[in-house]
């Protein structure tokens, strides 16, 4: 979350912007979330954003047969 408000604020600084467009994947999409909830001042700095393949899902919810396999031996790889 601080290296990613850094990255918004130096962008913003160099390019004279007042606000820019986001593209995250995996841990990126998750950390713009944390980092919208945990400083809602950033939300006037980016106009967009596109946010790809969330890292927070519930694999429960998969119909991955790997997936479902994994969550049906849990305990033998905890």
């Amino acid at each position: 979350m601080y290296d990613l408000s850094a990255t918004i604020d130096l962008i913003l600084k160099t390019t004279g912007f007042e606000s820019l467009l986001y593209v995250g994947h995996s841990m990126g999409t998750s950390a713009f979330l944390v980092l919208l909830s945990e400083r809602p001042e950033y939300n006037k700095k980016v106009r967009a954003a596109a946010l790809l393949a969330p890292v927070a899902y519930s694999i429960r919810e998969s119909k991955l047969p790997a997936i479902k396999l994994f969550i049906q031996n849990a305990n033998f790889f905890s």
